[in-house]
């Protein structure tokens, strides 16, 4: 489990139309 995932994470949670 790297920092990437993460990142993704908080995008999607900010993000969620990506």
């Amino acid at each position: 489990m790297t920092t990437r995932k993460s990142v993704i994470l908080e995008l999607e949670s900010f993000s969620p139309k990506l």
